[in-house]
C-alpha cells in the first residue's frame, strides 16, 4: 500500500505547497503516495495541485486510448469498460520521452469497486522468470500498431498531424519505423527498452506494456473477430525486441507478476494518488456508478529507444 498523507481541512492547497518536497521525496522512495482530503472538485483544481507540487508539463507524441481533455494538460483516465479490470500499466512506455510523474485525482468515487491497483515495477522483476527477464533486458520489446481508415483510431488523431507528409516527417523524430500492410493501412513499429534504470534512484525497473498490448491479453472471441478481419495485421501486437513473439505462457507469467505485486486503494472524494511512473504501474478494478476522475502526466524524462 502507498503511504497515506492526510491534508488539513483548512487551507489544503496552501498546505500542499509547503508539503511538496516531502510528498515528492516519499514518491521517489515508495513509488507512490496517497494524499487524502484535498478539495478537488473540478479539473482546474488538479491544475493548482500540479503547480504546487512543481510538476512540469508533458506532451504526449502518440495517443492509444480515448480521453476527455479538460485543458491545461488535465484529462480523464483512458476510456475502459466499467465491468472490465484495467491491468496495471505505466504511462507512455512506448515513447522515447515519457512522463515520470502521474497524478490521479478523485472528485467523485465509484458506488462500488473501482479501486486503484498499484504495482511496484522494482518488485515485479523478482516475480518474473529469470530467462524472460534476461531476454527482455537484452532485446527490449517491440510494439506494432496498424492504422486503417475503416477501423479504430486514425493516425491523424493518434499523432496529432493533419497530413501524410507531416506524419512521415514526425515518425523518425520519435523513433518509429513505418510501412504499409496489404490493404493500404499504415503499420508503425517501435523498439524500446523493456527495463530502465530510474534516473534518480538508480534502481532497475520493469518498464513496458508488452503484456497490456499483446494479442494474448485480448478476449478470445474478440481476437477471433480481429483475426478473421485482418489476418496477421491486427491493430496491436507486441514481441521481443528482435521481433520474435511471446508465448501465451509468457504473457500469463507477466500478468501473474502484476497480480502478485498489486496493492488496492479504495477511493474517497478528494483523494490524490501521486505515482512515480517509472517505479509504479497503476490499474483499476471493475466498478459501478458514475465516478469522476482527473489525471495529469508530467515531468518528462528521456528513455532512449534501443539501437538496432
Amino acid at each position: 500500500m502507498p503511504p497515506t498523507i492526510p491534508s488539513p481541512k483548512e487551507s489544503a492547497f496552501d498546505w500542499l505547497l509547503d508539503a511538496a518536497d516531502h510528498i515528492r521525496s516519499t514518491v521517489r522512495t515508495r513509488g507512490a503516495a496517497l494524499i487524502r482530503g484535498l478539495p478537488i472538485r473540478e479539473p482546474g483544481d488538479l491544475t493548482i495541485v500540479r503547480k504546487f507540487l512543481g510538476v512540469q508539463p508533458y506532451q504526449a507524441t502518440e495517443l492509444f486510448g480515448q480521453r476527455t481533455a479538460y485543458g491545461d494538460g488535465v484529462a480523464s483516465p483512458i476510456e475502459w469498460p466499467a465491468d472490465r479490470e484495467l491491468c496495471p500499466y505505466q504511462e507512455e512506455t512506448f515513447s522515447a520521452v515519457v512522463p515520470s510523474i502521474a497524478l490521479t485525482a478523485c472528485a467523485r468515487p465509484p458506488e462500488t469497486g473501482g479501486e486503484a491497483c498499484l504495482s511496484d515495477s522494482r518488485e515485479l522483476l523478482h516475480h518474473l522468470p529469470d530467462e524472460l527477464v534476461r531476454r527482455f533486458q537484452e532485446l527490449g520489446w517491440t510494439l506494432t500498431r496498424v492504422f486503417r481508415e475503416e477501423f479504430g483510431m486514425k493516425w491523424r488523431e493518434a499523432f496529432g498531424v493533419d497530413s501524410h507528409d507531416a506524419l512521415i516527417e514526425l515518425l523518425p523524430q520519435i523513433g518509429i519505423d513505418h510501412g504499409r500492410v496489404s490493404n493500404g493501412g499504415l503499420r508503425t513499429v517501435r523498439r524500446r527498452r523493456a527495463t530502465v534504470v530510474h534516473p534518480q534512484t538508480g534502481e532497475e525497473c520493469w518498464f513496458n506494456q508488452v503484456a497490456f498490448f499483446n494479442s494474448a491479453s485480448v478476449e478470445p472471441r474478440a481476437l477471433a473477430v480481429l483475426r478473421r478481419a485482418f489476418g496477421p495485421d491486427i491493430p496491436m501486437e507486441t514481441g521481443y525486441g528482435d521481433g520474435s513473439p511471446l508465448t501465451e505462457d509468457e504473457v500469463s507469467a507477466i500478468q501473474d507478476a502484476y497480480a502478485k505485486t498489486s496493492a488496492a486503494v479504495r477511493w474517497q472524494a478528494g483523494d490524490l494518488i501521486v505515482t512515480d511512473n517509472v517505479l509504479t504501474a497503476q490499474g483499476r478494478r471493475p466498478y459501478t456508478g458514475n465516478p469522476l476522475f482527473f489525471t495529469y502526466l508530467g515531468d518528462p524524462i528521456p528513455v532512449n529507444p534501443l539501437v538496432s
